[in-house]
């Protein structure tokens, strides 16, 4: 899984520092690492805050390459010079994940963030509640709930829109590089 933030529109704040990945590094940002498991037929995740973990939190550079199973660019297509990657190939219920806070103005009648995401992942025909998932969550640090306009989440299967199988290993199902718009103004 694939994460890249980009077109933050701040109307008289500066853009928050790294939340591009453009200085090629993780500043700013916090990690987190765990696992997850099926606890009454629901998908639970534990997690803890963590360092920056080699093979979980990768800094991807701009790069020609084809992501191998997907066959899509590794790199967004908007030109952005850094994003992450979030997992790798090793199987045993592992989970990733990182966050950056954003302040947002009281008085923002036009705060918005876009970020650009593609996902990956093995359909390895587990009871639904053991199937990877890709999550994408924006939180009131206030008050710790999701805010439901900013949160979504895809559990690997097939028929899933907006992902295709992969024409490298039938199991594997893809979504290419799309993109979130999401007005954070009160």
């Amino acid at each position: 899984i694939v994460v890249q933030t980009h077109d933050v529109t701040l109307p008289t704040v500066p853009c928050p520092n790294n939340i591009t990945f453009e200085n090629g590094n993780f500043s700013n940002w916090n990690a987190f690492i765990g696992t997850t498991k099926c606890v009454s037929s629901r998908n639970n995740v534990a997690m803890t805050a963590s360092a920056f973990t080699a093979n979980r939190h990768t800094m991807l550079g701009k790069s020609a390459s084809l992501d191998p199973y997907g066959l899509f660019p590794i790199t967004p297509p908007d030109g952005s010079n850094h994003c992450v990657k979030l997992g790798n190939a090793v199987n045993g219920a592992q989970a990733e994940s990182i966050s950056y806070q954003i302040s947002v103005p009281q008085n923002a009648t036009n705060f918005n963030i876009t970020y650009r995401y593609a996902v990956v992942f093995q359909d390895p025909n587990h009871a639904y509640c053991e199937q990877p998932r890709f999550t994408a969550r924006l939180v009131d640090p206030a008050t710790g709930e999701s805010l439901p306009c900013g949160t979504f989440e895809y559990v690997s299967t097939s028929g899933i829109p907006g992902f295709f199988d992969s024409k490298v290993d039938p199991m594997v199902r893809c979504k290419p590089w799309s993109k979130a718009f999401i007005n954070l103004s009160s």
